[in-house]
């Protein structure tokens, strides 16, 4: 296992967390989202955008670096095997809520 490499993915997605809670947002404006299945669902988009970046920061370079779980029962919900193993696992919940023009926690 490569330390140096598990922290350069580290180190990207938390450089991209601005990207990501944009992205988010906007998930969240354009889609209906049910209340009790939320955190499942929103999950599917953060993955991709996550892929994305990586794929952006040229971390990952084809879909043999990662894997996806199949299922929500799986763990992780997304493996990276190149360029360094390292699991992620997303958990989500909504904290905020947009009222008018503004998000609010």
């Amino acid at each position: 296992m490569n330390k140096i490499d598990q922290n350069k993915i580290i180190k990207t997605l938390l450089a991209s967390k601005a990207r990501i809670l944009k992205f988010l947002q906007k998930i969240i404006i354009d889609n209906q989202f049910d209340y009790k299945t939320f955190g499942t669902a929103i999950e599917d988009f953060l993955l991709e955008e996550i892929i994305n970046i990586l794929r952006e920061k040229k971390i990952i370079k084809n879909e043999n670096d990662y894997s996806r779980a199949e299922n929500k029962n799986k763990f992780p919900d997304l493996k990276i095997i190149k360029p360094a193993l390292l699991a992620l696992e997303l958990k989500s919940g909504n904290h905020s809520r947009k009222k008018g023009n503004r998000w609010m926690i």
